[in-house]
């Protein structure tokens, strides 16, 4: 991953795209144990423990929904709200002209809340479905490392043809807002991405 050294004034898409790829080739070194041992804890719940946590979901998709469905403008904001708070965990305090160039590449991103919600629904589903019945790990260790590292083959092709729009969206959202930030912020980012793929390497050690 990128390094304090390396940085540059400008990045490309390119260089976002090949930091994605690391980042998925450490998530899923630190995966792999842990979906082990979630397949272990999933095959030896019984009938009312899997009943239970599929009431809860249910609750929890309705209650999506419900938030989904009101006002976009709201939700939008809602959003910019989460954006600003997680970067500046990473850059350190953003300046309020910063804010405002952030808030109009948020408004331009794509909403995607509903194939969301009905994606996680398909994901509880098939998941309750395969608990079910007496099943292996094998099969619940399969389905586990395709819901975290292989999301599209639980969406719809709307909502894989929408993520490529979001996702082109985030790219130049991204070099946007790398280009705004100042040297210390910069290097404030650069360093936590560094600790972070630390921290995932220490992880896929583990046993």
């Amino acid at each position: 991953l990128w390094t304090v050294k390396k940085a540059r004034i400008n990045i490309k898409p390119i260089d976002i795209d090949s930091g994605f790829k690391q980042f998925q080739k450490l998530a899923q070194l630190t995966m792999d144990p842990a979906l082990d041992k979630a397949a272990d804890f999933l095959v030896s719940l019984n009938g009312e423990e899997i009943g239970s946590w599929k009431e809860k979901q249910k609750s929890a998709i309705q209650k999506y929904r419900k938030e989904f469905n009101g006002d976009l403008e709201k939700r939008v904001d809602q959003r910019y709200s989460k954006i600003i708070d997680e970067l500046e965990d990473w850059t350190g305090s953003l300046t309020n002209e910063q804010k405002e160039k952030i808030k109009v590449l948020n408004n331009a991103l794509p909403w995607n809340g509903n194939y969301w919600v009905d994606t996680r629904e398909t994901v509880v589903n098939k998941l309750s479905n395969i608990l079910s019945h007496p099943t292996d790990k094998k099969l619940v260790r399969a389905f586990l490392n395709d819901f975290y590292l292989h999301p599209d083959k639980f969406r719809s092709k709307e909502y894989i043809a929408k993520n490529k729009e979001f996702e082109s969206e985030i790219r130049r959202m991204i070099i946007e807002i790398y280009k705004m930030l100042t040297p210390s912020q910069r290097e404030n980012l650069i360093n936590q991405v560094e600790l972070l793929a630390l921290d995932f390497k220490k992880l896929s050690l583990k046993d």
